[in-house]
């Protein structure tokens, strides 16, 4: 049986404008993402993890860390999210977390395929990471871009490139791939592959 996936908005302190912008954005993005199959998950919306951001450039540094929230996490403007004309597939919950500054963090927590527009990508500000959340805290990545790889220690967020990456022309096809490994067998799998219009992410938790 086909069902949505539930979607969570976390609310901390903020303006009447950024909860106006925050429920906006998870009306227009929970259609979308009515491909999924069996959506599930804890719908937890307590905000006390909620975090003050002092400038948009502290929105990926300063997001709170939360047990029940990793995965593939879009950060910016909601005109520039909404901008993004996203389709989305898979199997799990959005979690949107309004910062008090009017920004925006969508967290894709499940097994997703996220299609997103090339060229509004490359232009816009939006940032991509993993959020690793509890779950992936002091475990092990490795991050491959192109050719090039590297391990390291997992911290609790892992920026991904993709933006800029989607701006130059020469990057096409299966060009970053990130696999984490918790601390007590939790694993992620995320790859990103540049098409000539489209970027296309995949994720795989277990």
């Amino acid at each position: 049986m086909m069902k949505a996936d539930s979607l969570s908005v976390l609310l901390p302190r903020c303006g009447l404008r950024a909860l106006l912008s925050g429920l906006f954005l998870a009306l227009a993005w929970l259609p979308i993402s009515a491909g999924g199959v069996g959506g599930s998950g804890n719908n937890d919306s307590n905000s006390s993890g909620g975090t003050v951001v002092d400038a948009p450039g502290d929105d990926v540094g300063s997001l709170p860390t939360r047990a029940d929230v990793y995965g593939i996490t879009l950060v910016g403007d909601p005109s520039e999210l909404l901008g993004l004309g996203a389709t989305i597939r898979g199997q799990g919950r959005i979690e949107v977390l309004v910062l008090p500054r009017g920004g925006m963090a969508v967290t894709f927590v499940g097994n997703y395929r996220l299609e997103v527009d090339r060229a509004a990508l490359a232009r816009s500000h939006v940032k991509v990471l993993f959020r690793s959340g509890a779950a992936f805290t002091d475990g092990r990545a490795l991050l491959a871009l192109g050719d090039s790889s590297s391990a390291f220690l997992a911290p609790r967020r892992v920026p991904l490139p993709v933006a800029r990456l989607a701006a130059s022309p020469r990057v096409q096809g299966h060009f970053i791939s990130l696999d984490v490994l918790g601390p007590t067998e939790s694993r992620a799998h995320v790859a990103v592959d540049f098409g000539a219009e489209r970027v296309t992410l995949f994720q795989r938790l277990r």
